[in-house]
């Protein structure tokens, strides 16, 4: 996808490169309900990326 295209999704032009490629997993309500409070108030996905960055970057 050209990054034109995606000039005016502000998600998806985060940091520098653009953000075109999506992971859908299935988590039970308990599970999401975790990660929810452990994102303490922000946005449940930036909390997600930065926690596997973390992880991956740790390895």
């Amino acid at each position: 996808m050209a990054v034109d295209k995606l000039k005016n999704n502000k998600n998806a032009v985060k940091g520098d490169e653009p953000a075109t490629s999506h992971i859908n997993i299935r988590v039970t309500p308990t599970e999401k309900a975790k990660w929810v409070k452990a994102s303490a108030g922000g946005k449940l996905s930036d909390w997600i990326r930065k926690s596997l960055n973390d992880a991956a970057s740790d390895s």
